[in-house]
Order: structure tokens, then C-alpha cells, then sequence
């Protein structure tokens, strides 16, 4: 649904995105939420074209009840991920043709521990503490095509590991005939995450039938670096209005302050991020009737000014999406959803990106915690 979930609450699906939502899980019931998802993109500039595609765990995620008015959820999502590879060729006077090839894989993941709260009939709070963990390698070489010259390489090699904390907030009133209206709020505050690096760099032959890189001399060698890593404060607020069972439409506005990220003490010029998002949900008969009407169908659009803002232009995100739930037995559900979008932008000779996502996952409602009883 683009993304629209600050306001959202159901108790057949699991929304990490507001702790707060998960005060609605039924006292009886387990929810088990799982997906994964693939991205085919094209990157364009001027004058080059590169298509690109990957797959990835969307999420893992459990839900149950604790007590009367406390539910709890445990889970495991991507946090980020780094995947890229660069090269390109310069001539210079004395020295010739050199080549630059930039390298980046890895990535960070999260698992976290959320709890909702039920405060009074129309109010619940929430909070996820979240352990975010990983690995990020980054290699920088150049390549000296003169037979005498030696080449250089710059490695990088970071380790993260710290914990984030999200708070959540939902209201919602039931109006007359069904209809309700539910108010979101979200909140993160600033956290810095520990990391430790590994630097090296040195000098080296490249076999020419085989690639492999023949070290010669060690220029520089750091280990075990440590240092912070700092993710600032991020608000969100989102409503969502509709009907009990049948459709909803919702609203999301959420905002990070990325001016204030540092990595190792160093700003790297990022500017605050905005994301707005619309979507909405219908299901033409609710539990009853042909299969076909049962079908829980989705579809949103999102609007984003990223933290980006590269040779004087802001790196800005657009995506729509749709989706279908099928009805599985035991009101579960296998859900299927595509999003087509596009980042960046070719001007001032940057990289704009056109892609298509699609994602699969099942959501697992089951009965649980219930007394057998006999006659």
C-alpha cells in the first residue's frame, strides 16, 4: 500500500512499523508473518544503460499474547544493504591510462523484541527494541596500465552491532455503521551504533589470465578501528479511515533528521529525508462468499526526498504498488504484491534508477492457548 502503515492495526497481520499495533492481536492467538522479495532494476545515464536484479528476505516475524492488556512480537528484518560495483577509465599526462574500480557488498540486518500495550479502550502504546548487526566491505583500486607502473588498492572492512529503539502511539475511534478512524504516531530517537573497522592498503600485480591480485607492499594498515556510528531521531504520523472489514484508506508522513548522521565523527553532507505515502485496502465480502470476492486487494504510491543530495540535485524516490491477499484456511493468507518506480535522475551526470519489485509472503493466523474441555 505504498508503504502506509503508521495508522494501520489488524489483528490477522503484523505491523512493525508501529509497535503500537500489535495491542490488537487476538488474547487467543498466534500470528506468523514471512516474505521475501526481488528487485529487477535498469540504471541509466546519458550515454549507458546496466540492468541489474537481486532477492532478498523480506521479513520473519511472530506475534502473540502476553497477558490481558500486553502483546508482544519477535522478528528479523534487513536493515540496509550495499551491493556495487564501479569501474571506469582516465587519462592522465605522464601516466597514462588508469582505471578505478570501486567495490561495495554486505550489509545490515535487525532483530527486534516489540511489545504493544491496550491503555484504555481506544488507545495502546508501543515500543520495538531492535539489535541492528552486520558487515560492510568496501575495496577502492587503481589500475595502472603502463607495464612498469604498480597498482594500489584501498580496503575497508566495518563491523556494526548496537540497538535502536522505536515508540509507537495508535487512537482509534469506532464510529457509527462500522466505520472507524484510526490516528498513528511514531518516533526514534537519535542512537549511536558501535562499529569497528579494518583499513588496509597496498600495492599489488594483477595476473592477467586469472585476475588474482599478487600483494607486493603494505602502505597502511589499521585494525580494529572503533568509532560510532550515529542514526539520528525520525517522526512519523500516519491516519487511516474506513470501514471495519471491507475497505480502509490511509496516510503517511514521516520525516528524518539526516543532517545530524554521522559516521566515525564525519557528517558526509546528507540532507533530511521526507517520505509521503497514500494507500488503501478493499475486500468485497469478508468471510463469506465466492472465493473471488474474498480477495483482500491492495494498492498505494509514495513520494520520497531521500537523504541524498548529490552535485547539486536532491536524489528523490517515486513508487506505485498492488497488491492481492488469497484467503488460506485457518484465515490465513498468501500475499503477492509488484511495485513499479523510479530514483535519481540523469542531470548534472548522476544515475537515474527504473525498477520493479516483487514480493511474496504468507501470513499464518492459528488459534492457540485454548483449554481442551470435556463432557
Amino acid at each position: 500500500m505504498g508503504g502506509t502503515s503508521i495508522a494501520q492495526r489488524s489483528k490477522y497481520f503484523i505491523n512493525y512499523s508501529n509497535p503500537a499495533s500489535y495491542s490488537v492481536f487476538d488474547s487467543t492467538s498466534f500470528v506468523f508473518d514471512v516474505a521475501v522479495y526481488s528487485k529487477f532494476s535498469t540504471f541509466l545515464t546519458t550515454d549507458i544503460k546496466q540492468e541489474a536484479n537481486y532477492t532478498s528476505l523480506g521479513y520473519l516475524t511472530l506475534g502473540f499474547p502476553v497477558a490481558r492488556h500486553w502483546r508482544t512480537s519477535l522478528g528479523v528484518i534487513p536493515y540496509s544493504n550495499v551491493g556495487y560495483i564501479v569501474k571506469f577509465d582516465s587519462t592522465y599526462e605522464n601516466i597514462g591510462t588508469a582505471s578505478f574500480e570501486n567495490t561495495g557488498t554486505g550489509g545490515l540486518n535487525k532483530i527486534y523484541w516489540g511489545n504493544g500495550f491496550s491503555i484504555s479502550k481506544h488507545l495502546s502504546l508501543g515500543f520495538n527494541l531492535t539489535y541492528v548487526f552486520g558487515t560492510i566491505d568496501k575495496d577502492k583500486a587503481v589500475l595502472i596500465q603502463a607495464d612498469t607502473a604498480l597498482n594500489s588498492k584501498v580496503v575497508n572492512n566495518t563491523q556494526v552491532g548496537g540497538f535502536l529503539t522505536d515508540l509507537g502511539l495508535q487512537y482509534q475511534w469506532n464510529l457509527k455503521n462500522n466505520y472507524f478512524l484510526t490516528l498513528g504516531l511514531v518516533y526514534s530517537p537519535s542512537l549511536d551504533l558501535n562499529a569497528k573497522s579494518n583499513d588496509l592498503s597496498y600495492t599489488f600485480l594483477r595476473n592477467a589470465s586469472t585476475g588474482v591480485d599478487n600483494i607486493l607492499d603494505t602502505v597502511y594498515y589499521s585494525p580494529n578501528t572503533k568509532g560510532t556510528i550515529k542514526i539520528p531521531q525520525k517522526l512519523g504520523f500516519g491516519a487511516n479511515y474506513g470501514k471495519i472489514n471491507q475497505w480502509d484508506i490511509g496516510i503517511d508522513a514521516q520525516w528524518q533528521d539526516w543532517s545530524k548522521y554521522r559516521y566515525y565523527g564525519e557528517s558526509n553532507d546528507l540532507q533530511n529525508s521526507l517520505r509521503v505515502s497514500i494507500g488503501g485496502r478493499f475486500m468485497p465480502t469478508a468471510g463469506f462468499g465466492s472465493y473471488i470476492r474474498r480477495l483482500n486487494y491492495r494498492a498505494g504510491v509514495r513520494f520520497e526526498k531521500s537523504y541524498l543530495y548529490l552535485n547539486d540535485k536532491s536524489i528523490n524516490n517515486f513508487g506505485v504498488s498492488f497488491g492481492i491477499g488469497f484467503p488460506l484456511p485457518k484465515l490465513s493468507s498468501l500475499n503477492v504484491g509488484f511495485e513499479y518506480g523510479s530514483g535519481g535522475t540523469m542531470a548534472n551526470n548522476l544515475i537515474k534508477e527504473n525498477f520493479f519489485r516483487i514480493s511474496l509472503g504468507v501470513s499464518f493466523y492459528d488459534r492457540w492457548f485454548l483449554k481442551q474441555r470435556y463432557d
